[in-house]
Parts: structure tokens; C-alpha cells; sequence
């Protein structure tokens, strides 16, 4: 079974235990990019004993660049390994996404234009009573519960659910997509890297506007849920959240296999739940974060679907 349903020509399908093979080794170089440099730091433990600079609180993308470039290293050598013997396909490929690329600005404007009217309103109106509810209602006693299940095993459960919302992963996502849908000659995949990409850039965007705008403090200052602290602040709303959302409502939408979907939804919930449990937002920041990544997702999916994006090829019936 494919991971997204496709309109490839049946010719350039590749073998399911190839999809299979490549599918396992990104999760193998996602898994190391939420435990980085932990293995370099176990196996030097274990082996050399030498001073390493990194401690247990860096992640890839912090406090290590050296470490990183050995983790950059081994992405691009999976791309390579990828991309060999399929640069004809790859080439196939970029002119398709091109086509794609040109029709997007008229989809979008189509898109936006259906977006507004009464209904819009009022689904805004009822999303703003419901967070003012979450805020009113929820956020104290949420918080008051995170504070009593702290404990060993539950912080390293949450600093690992940290990692995996931020730093490189959500850009890896998108470029695993990116390139096995180049060098798979999968139009869908191409597709789907980049409805999760302008997703995640629109969504960073509202995300830092919304931080200076509003200027919440966050839990981890002990203010109380209704205390701002002026644009120094960065509470509301989780950029981890709202990234993690608008990535997986893509692959909700776009997915074909059902664990895909299963696995991209609970990830999500799980690195919203880890940004209240870690004290860094407040439950109604995470709320309207997750609401803000699920519009996104599916106003991109929606704007990059196969019967919208180009009319250069009529689509083929989906493959699995």
C-alpha cells in the first residue's frame, strides 16, 4: 500500500517493500533527530570517555552545531541513496510540481474567495467563545493538574515530545515528502510537501504575530491564566502546536494509509499535551493553536488537491 494516493502512471510505481524500505529509514533518522546527539554521547560514555560539549538538555539544532553536521550528514546521505537511479524520474517530477507551482497563486485566490461570507463569521465568532471558555474554565485547574503528575519518567517522556514539535523534524517531514516524491515520480507526495510547507510558513507567521500582539505570560512564570507580561512574553500561542497540527491535517487529508493518519494525529496531541504538561503554554493556548494548524492544513490540502492545482493532466485511478 502506497502512503498517499497517487495519479502516477502506473509504469513509475515503485515496489511496495521499496515504498516500505524508504519509509523505514526516514523513521529511523526522525527517531535519531529527537534523540540527537544522545547516541554520540552514549557511545563516547561507553567507548571513549572523551569531553564532549553537549549536555542533556541539547537537542539538534541547539548547543552542538559539530554534532549536528554529523546528523546532516547522514540526512543527506539518505537522500542520496534515495535519489540514485532515479533522476529521470526526478526530472519528470520537477516538471510536474513547476506545473503545480504556476497554478497555485489562481487556487488559492479561489480558495480565500469561498472562505468568506456569513458562515466564516460566524465560525470565527464560535471559535472565540470556545477559547474564551477553555481560558475561563480550563486553564487553572489543567495547570494545577499538570503540576501533579510531574515526576522523573513523565519529564523525559515530555522533553522528548519537546523535541519532536520543534527544531529540524517538521522541515524533515516535509523534505522526505519532498524528495521520495521527486524520486518516485508520486505527483500526490509532491503535493502533500507542499500543502505541510505553506501550511507550517502561514501558520509560523500568525503564530509570531499573535505572540507580540497579545504578549500572554507563560504558566512556567506563576502569574496566574489572566496576567500578560507585555511583548516580551511568548505564551499564546505554541508554535510547536500549531506547526504539529497544520502537518498532520495534511497527512490526515492527503494520507492514504490508515496508521499514517492514526500515527500523524496522535504525534500531534501528544506534543500539544507535552507543551502544557512542561508548563510552557497554557490550555488554551494549545487549543487555539490546534485549531489554527487544522485551518491551515486543510485550507492547503484543500488548495493543492489534485482536481484544483493544475488541469495540465487529468487524474488516473488511485494506486495501492
Amino acid at each position: 500500500m502506497s502512503i498517499v494516493s497517487d495519479n502516477s502512471p502506473a509504469s513509475s510505481a515503485p515496489r511496495p517493500a521499496a515504498v516500505r524500505g524508504l519509509g523505514g529509514g526516514f523513521i529511523v533518522l526522525l527517531i535519531l533527530a529527537v534523540l540527537w546527539p544522545e547516541p554520540i554521547v552514549s557511545v563516547n560514555d561507553t567507548y571513549f570517555q572523551q569531553p564532549l560539549a553537549v549536555g542533556e538538555r541539547s537537542f539538534l539544532g541547539r548547543e552542538a552545531p559539530s554534532w549536528d553536521a554529523v546528523f546532516l550528514g547522514l540526512v543527506g546521505l539518505y537522500a542520496l541513496i534515495l535519489m540514485h537511479g532515479r533522476l529521470g524520474q526526478a526530472q519528470e517530477s520537477m516538471a510536474l510540481l513547476a506545473a503545480d507551482l504556476r497554478a497555485l497563486p489562481a487556487q488559492l485566490s479561489r480558495e480565500a474567495k469561498r472562505l468568506i461570507g456569513l458562515r466564516a463569521l460566524l465560525t470565527v465568532a464560535l471559535f472565540c467563545a470556545a477559547v474564551g471558555m477553555v481560558w475561563y474554565l480550563l486553564d487553572a485547574p489543567l495547570i494545577a493538574a499538570a503540576e501533579s503528575v510531574q515526576s522523573p519518567r513523565s519529564r523525559s517522556a515530555i522533553r522528548l515530545m519537546n523535541r519532536l514539535g520543534g527544531g529540524m523534524n517538521a522541515p524533515m517531514v516535509i523534505g522526505f515528502f519532498l524528495v521520495a516524491g521527486l524520486a518516485l515520480a508520486r505527483r500526490q507526495w509532491l503535493r502533500v510537501a507542499l500543502a505541510m510547507a505553506l501550511a507550517s510558513l502561514s501558520g509560523g507567521i500568525v503564530v509570531h504575530l499573535l505572540k507580540y500582539l497579545v504578549g500572554r505570560s507563560r504558566p512556567e512564570l506563576w502569574l496566574g491564566p489572566f496576567h500578560h507580561a507585555g511583548p516580551s512574553s511568548n505564551s499564546f500561542p505554541s508554535g510547536h502546536t500549531v506547526g504539529a497540527f497544520a502537518i498532520a491535517t495534511v497527512i490526515l487529508l492527503g494520507a492514504h494509509a490508515r496508521s499514517l493518519k492514526a500515527v500523524a494525529i496522535l504525534l500531534a496531541i501528544a506534543i500539544a499535551t507535552s507543551r502544557v504538561v512542561a508548563f510552557r503554554h497554557w490550555p488554551s493556548d494549545v487549543f487555539t493553536s490546534s485549531m489554527i494548524g487544522l485551518l491551515f492544513g486543510w485550507f492547503y490540502v484543500r488548495a493543492t488537491r489534485a482536481d484544483g492545482v493544475s488541469s495540465e493532466e487529468s487524474p488516473a485511478p488511485e494506486q495501492s
